[in-house]
């Protein structure tokens, strides 16, 4: 009995995201194959662009955390920290409650051609959300206000602009925001500097380690 749970708690050990510390071959965490996992990624899709990736925050379900300095866009430079392993799933449990993982619509894309948007991607076992929308980066500027259909010059108050909006957007942007504060407060107040980066394979992203 006792080799039995030697094994098994030796087996969860190997298959949890802690484990890639100290795996010298395998440097990669899953984010997109990741059985639960929590990532918000700003995206490039404009002809000039590398195609390349950027991470704003990543979590996962044993407390490892990853972040960047910059909120909005993303990238460089990045924090590697802790927090406690029931807190990523807590929020996992309460999004399921509050049936963000029930709304399809939440997960239509809500950008334009040749743009750039930010992702923010659940996955919660058998569920998964991603809402992808391009309004955080554009409308940081203070000068556009993406609706509905458009991301446009800004002419008079933010808020009066999407309180004309569809009802549907309206709810969209309300639960974009909600989910981004959730998640916004699982982020520690220090961490360690990293030197890894979010790595981006066949569409897949994981967070590598130790690029080399």
């Amino acid at each position: 009995m006792k080799h039995l749970l030697v094994l098994v708690i030796g087996l969860a050990y190997l298959f949890s995201p802690a484990s890639y510390y100290r795996t010298p071959d395998d440097e990669l965490i899953p984010i997109s194959d990741a059985e639960q996992a929590i990532a918000v990624t700003t995206h490039d899709l404009g002809l000039a662009s590398d195609g390349n990736a950027k991470l704003v925050v990543a979590v996962w379900t044993d407390g490892t955390i990853v972040w960047s300095e910059n909120r909005i866009v993303g990238g460089a430079p990045h924090l590697l920290g802790k927090i406690e392993p029931t807190s990523c799933s807590k929020l996992l449990e309460r999004l399921d409650r509050d049936g963000y993982f029930d709304n399809e619509t939440l997960s239509h894309a809500q950008f334009g051609p040749d743009s750039e948007f930010t992702s923010v991607l659940i996955k919660n076992k058998n569920q998964k959300l991603d809402m992808r929308s391009w309004h955080e980066l554009y409308e940081s500027s203070g000068k556009i206000v993406c609706t509905s259909g458009s991301a446009e010059a800004l002419v008079g108050k933010r808020l009066a602009s999407l309180a004309e909006d569809e009802k549907e957007y309206v709810h969209y942007r309300l639960a974009w925001a909600e989910l981004r504060l959730m998640i916004n407060q699982l982020i520690p107040s220090n961490g360690k500097s990293t030197t890894g980066e979010l790595h981006m394979e066949h569409g897949k992203m994981s967070w590598k380690l130790n690029p080399k």
